[in-house]
Formats: structure tokens, C-alpha cells, sequence
């Protein structure tokens, strides 16, 4: 799992379309430009400071260095486009210098539905060696364009410095997601003061540091405990937790399940 992608900020086509069921990703952000259509049950996303659910039908669009995360509730279906915005230059300017009035489109049309299934399905196509940037331009400009007439012309938007603080704590706890990754930790490391960096954490992502620092170690749990036959408490270990009880409780405060129903169920 990436928290901080940096690595296809120099492939001006770059591009990648998911088709996921019941996805989870924590708070991360990234120069890409992304895309998320829910097409069964319901998402909550979580952009900058605002969340948002989304139930089947409804797109949301997240424009570059844009702190974001998505949680599935219950069960969903879900289409993600993740692409350069350079792809879509025409147009890009525009969404990296204002902000959106309303991120979210409620109920798009089935043309917009058929576009994304498309775009899908031609990435699918591509991986085989069929390539056609013509056609995966003419769908995101499509996609893309849906939002054009939220954004705010009247307000400039900007990313300051915060972003570059933001993603050393992001990447910090994805490489030490396998230790404690205390508040001490991560302020010692980057060199701030632990009170000044809980009070930056907070007002830029909205949720306190030890929730995130959880979250992702959930995360980290739940692909464990899918895709491993290790034991729970060699994965307890790997998420840095000190016994196994602690792991189990947080567990299911976050999860919703005790990890041996969660292995079971997938």
C-alpha cells in the first residue's frame, strides 16, 4: 500500500482504472487527478475536511495535492480512475488553480456510467498491449468535464507548504506501520515539537494523529489477514501492537468484526 504516490508525475499519460468492492484507502493525496464512481451500495469519502457519502450513481472528483481517503460502509462496488492531469490539459489549469464548488455529482447520467465502464474496460484492453491514448483522453475529458461547471473562478486555490509536512507523516507511519509509530516517534524524527505537530495534524486532515496512525495499521491488518495464513499474533506483531488483546480490541473498534470473523468472512 502507497500513501504518498510521487512515482507517475512524470508520465504525462499516465493512468490506472480500478474496479473494487467493499475499498478502504486512508488518508493520503497526490499530484493525480482521481475519479470515483460508486455503482452498488455506499462510500463515505473524506475530502480535505469535508466528507461525503456517496451511494450508487454518485461521482466525486479529488484534484491534485487534495487530502483524501474513502471507507466503504456496509458493502460497495466502485469504479476509480487515478490519472496525470496533464492528460487532460486543456482543461487542468482550471481545477489546480480554483477550488470546487460542490466535488460530488449526485445520480450522473447512464452515458456517464457507460464512459467510465468503458474507460475500464479499454485500460483492461491496454494492459494487453492494445494501446489507444485517443480514446482515453476523449473519456476522461468526458468524465472530467461533468465538474467543470462547479468550479469557483472567484477563488484562487492554493496548497502551501502544509502538504509537504503532511506527506512526511503519511509516509513516516506507512514505513513504521510495524513499530508503536507514537506521536513522540514521527515529531522526533521530523524534528517538531509532538504538540505543535497534533495540533497541524488535526486542522489539516480533520481526525486526530493516533486515529490515522491506526487506521493505517488496520489496513495493513486486513490485507494481512486476506492475502496471509500467518497466525494473528505474528500480524498483531507486524502492526506493531505490544499484545494481543490490544490488537484484537482495536480491531474490532475500527473493523467492526474480531479479526478471525473478518479471515473467515473473506
Amino acid at each position: 500500500m502507497v500513501s504518498y504516490e510521487r512515482q507517475h508525475d512524470k508520465d504525462p499519460n499516465y493512468y490506472i482504472v480500478g474496479l473494487n468492492t467493499d475499498f478502504e484507502f486512508p488518508l493520503h493525496f497526490h499530484r493525480c487527478f482521481e475519479l470515483t464512481l460508486v455503482l452498488e451500495g455506499e462510500m463515505q469519502v473524506r475530502r480535505e475536511k469535508e466528507s461525503f457519502t456517496l451511494k450508487a450513481g454518485d461521482m466525486i472528483f479529488v484534484g491534485s495535492n487534495c487530502i483524501h481517503d474513502q471507507r466503504t460502509v456496509g458493502h460497495s462496488e466502485s469504479l476509480i480512475a487515478i490519472f496525470n492531469p496533464d492528460i487532460v490539459a486543456a482543461v487542468a489549469s482550471k481545477f489546480l488553480n480554483h477550488p470546487l464548488k460542490m466535488p460530488v455529482l449526485r445520480n450522473v447520467s447512464e452515458h456517464s456510467i457507460k464512459t467510465f465502464k468503458s474507460l475500464y474496460e479499454h485500460h483492461l484492453w491496454e494492459k494487453e498491449g492494445n494501446e489507444n491514448i485517443a480514446f482515453t483522453k476523449g473519456a476522461l475529458y468526458s468524465l472530467v468535464g461533468l465538474f467543470v461547471d462547479q468550479i469557483d473562478l472567484n477563488v484562487e486555490n492554493y496548497y502551501a507548504d502544509r502538504h509537504i509536512l503532511l506527506g512526511k507523516i503519511f509516509e513516516y507511519v506507512e514505513q513504521h506501520k510495524e513499530t508503536p509509530c507514537t506521536l513522540d516517534e514521527v515529531s522526533k524524527e521530523l524534528e517538531y515539537s509532538s504538540v505543535y505537530l497534533s495540533r497541524f495534524f488535526h486542522q489539516n486532515t480533520g481526525m486526530p494523529y493516533h486515529e490515522y496512525a491506526q487506521m493505517v495499521k488496520m489496513n495493513h491488518a486486513c490485507y494481512l489477514l486476506k492475502n496471509t495464513r500467518w497466525s494473528i499474533l505474528d500480524i498483531s506483531i507486524q502492526c506493531g501492537y505490544a499484545s494481543l488483546s490490544s490488537f484484537n480490541r482495536s480491531f474490532k473498534q475500527i473493523v467492526g468484526m474480531n479479526p478471525t470473523a473478518y479471515r473467515k468472512m473473506n
